[in-house]
């Protein structure tokens, strides 16, 4: 069974933005065991944040990735798809979808962000940071 513990999920997805930002030797094994599982995992996705919170084009595509998607991996994915075609004059990947969340600024700027080391955050963005919608694994 997959715990869905809001501390092992916040836990993970700090570790993901760390291998995002190139520390690829974060996950020790057991947390790579339970990596993989929650990528395979379906999940729910509600938006929680008002429009406004963001720029409104971030706020669309949270919006029309409510709902069941058959795994987290794809969950991911279609964002990432979604953000490459509106082509962001500050870059393209804006959202992080994120085992707790899916959050405003792109990975390596929101952990910078959370670790409070502004002077690393490359696309300043409207809303950086902020949970736009939940993940729940299912």
């Amino acid at each position: 069974m997959i715990t869905k513990s809001p501390e092992v999920l916040k836990r993970l997805s700090m570790l993901d933005l760390k291998r995002y930002a190139g520390n690829l030797n974060v996950l020790k094994k057991d947390d790579a065991r339970l990596y993989e599982q929650l990528m395979t995992s379906p999940v729910n996705v509600k938006v929680v944040a008002d429009k406004g919170i963001c720029e409104d084009k971030l706020h669309e595509i949270c919006q029309r990735s409510q709902g069941k998607h058959e795994t987290f991996r794809s969950l991911r994915q279609k964002i990432e798809d979604q953000l490459f075609k509106i082509q962001h004059s500050l870059g393209w990947n804006l959202l992080t979808v994120s085992f707790d969340g899916i959050f405003v600024g792109e990975p390596e700027d929101l952990l910078n962000h959370r670790d409070g080391r502004q002077e690393g955050i490359m696309y300043p963005i409207k809303g950086l940071g902020e949970k736009i919608a939940e993940v729940e694994f299912v």
